[in-house]
């Protein structure tokens, strides 16, 4: 017993020695350095149960403008003052490609020509083609149109089978996920789409779990399961491009196009293709749920959307068969102001992610900051999100009306007390390209379930309680961890044929982020 205290002590003795001597390591000129609860290995801990929001609890109760955590040799800067953002944004040597690079060199193992590409213009250029692809118009409209199809074709599924049977019970989260799943990858890949193989589909939930753990390093023999169902799934895109995908979407012959004028090897370009789902399943499933999850455990806001969608944006026909409701899909998407606001107050209130930057050389930072050379930069959205300054007494409360004007209207970016006001679709100049591709894709669900369902919670003793969340998890927002019974019925009144109105080509949801 004695002997075990002594090596217990023996131990943090030394991990002490080693926290004391790399931190000693680093330049004065440097932003302080905050010691972890743990000697040498708290840091790590910290980000391997939180990923990057572990940014965002560090930072909590601290004055510092900037701060540094250290992992042995490796620095991370924190950024804690919303008004050095505009400071990171604008400087040329923090870069965000060198993680574009690391992520797809630990998850695909790529040719080392391929990885060479991402220190040339390559990695701009295929950001610069998505943006076309996905701004409003004929291409987006072609994936807009496949999206919105499946969607229509899952509700008409649900609202058949709950005909039968009265009502329908399922795991919300996992039916909001696969349903979302399905229609963004159809819109996406077209009829060839690989993920409507449920084995496919069963490889990706394989693997996607561990894809932190692939990121981090863990040795590969912990890992095999999970690299032979990201090889399964990375395959299947391999044959998707040998075989016709011709009506795929033209963000996926752009992309195409590149990889051949680059001479990249097609095992490669597959699992560059393939990497869209992780940002497709991670980041837009969460969002959604939670959208509509916050709109229905609010029953006064869930009337007052309702009475917005039905006013605006459906129309009723009366054949000698059956009501005809018709949803029109650009007046969803620009005369929608609660809607859309209480989708970005979704955002603002559970969004867990944290924008980096790589100091690519030495950096003076605001004239103030020195920041080393290759070292890790972090901009923790949770505090701009929650900043009082910005946001007003009341920021970390869930007002779904926060994204309108007096008058009603959306208040569009302009309108935010500053440009980094809203972080959920990254930040200048990275901003998601698909950023309009998604929110029509979130609207949309959205609106379909709450015009055309009752949902009740099973879960929680039929209280709409907030669920356990999975920390740590490759996503924008924290999904939750555990399952989510709900029950689901028709509502009633609106019984008949659902259609889609597509509406005006150019048509932009009016997002806060531009």
């Amino acid at each position: 017993m004695i002997t075990t205290i002594y090596s217990i002590f023996g131990v943090l003795g030394f991990l002490l020695v080693l926290d004391f001597w790399f931190r000693r390591r680093y330049d004065p000129k440097e932003p302080p350095t905050i010691a972890p609860s743990i000697p040498l290995i708290g840091h790590l801990i910290g980000f391997a149960k939180y990923a990057t929001g572990y940014a965002a609890i560090i930072s909590v109760g601290r004055t510092e403008e900037i701060f540094a955590i250290n992992f042995f040799s490796f620095r991370i800067y924190i950024i804690n003052s919303r008004h050095l953002i505009p400071a990171v944004q604008k400087n040329k040597s923090l870069s965000f490609a060198p993680f574009q690079k690391q992520f797809a060199d630990a998850l695909t193992r790529p040719s080392k020509h391929t990885l060479d590409l991402f220190d040339t213009d390559h990695i701009h250029e295929i950001t610069r083609v998505q943006l076309a692809a996905w701004t409003p118009g004929k291409d987006l409209d072609h994936q807009n149109v496949r999206v919105a199809d499946t969607l229509m074709l899952e509700m008409e599924k649900l609202s058949e089978q709950i005909s039968m049977q009265g009502s329908a019970v399922a795991d919300f989260f996992e039916w909001t996920r696969y349903t979302n799943m399905i229609a963004a990858t159809n819109g996406i890949y077209g009829s060839a789409n690989p993920m409507r193989d449920p084995e496919i589909w069963g490889a990706f939930l394989g693997w996607y779990p561990n894809i932190m753990r692939h990121l981090s390093g863990y040795p590969n023999f912990l890992l095999k399961e999970s690299a032979k169902a990201r090889d399964k799934f990375l395959n299947s895109f391999s044959q998707y491009l040998q075989s016709d995908h011709s009506d795929a979407g033209e963000v996926i012959f752009a992309r195409e196009r590149l990889y051949t004028r680059d001479q990249v090897p097609v095992k490669d370009m597959a699992s560059s293709q393939a990497l869209f789902t992780v940002g497709l399943i991670g980041n837009l499933s969460p969002t959604v749920f939670w959208t509509v999850w916050d709109i229905f455990s609010r029953p006064q806001l869930l009337a007052d959307i309702r009475e917005e969608l039905e006013r605006v944006a459906v129309t009723r026909h009366n054949n000698e068969k059956e009501q005809i409701f018709e949803l029109d899909l650009a007046a969803l998407k620009s005369r929608c102001p609660l809607l859309l606001s209480a989708h970005e107050e979704t955002q603002r209130t559970r969004f867990r992610h944290a924008n980096v930057r790589k100091a690519m050389e030495d950096t003076v930072l605001d004239g103030r900051h020195w920041l080393k050379k290759g070292s890790m930069i972090i901009i923790p959205n949770k505090m701009i999100h929650n900043h009082p300054e910005i946001w007003g007494a009341n920021a970390k409360e869930y007002n779904p009306r926060r994204f309108t004007s007096e008058k009603g209207l959306p208040i569009g970016r302009s309108a935010l007390s500053t440009s980094y006001a809203f972080l959920a679709w990254g930040t200048a100049p990275t901003l998601c390209p698909a950023r309009q591709f998604a929110a029509t894709q979130i609207l949309l669900f959205t609106a379909l379930m709450v015009l055309r369902f009752e949902v009740d919670p099973v879960y929680g003793e039929g209280q709409w309680k907030e669920p356990k969340l999975l920390t740590g998890a490759l996503a924008v927002i924290e999904p939750p961890n555990e399952k989510m019974d709900v029950r689901i019925r028709n509502r009633r009144g609106v019984e008949g044929l659902w259609r889609l109105k597509m509406g005006e080509s150019k048509t932009r949801v009016p997002i806060a982020s531009g």
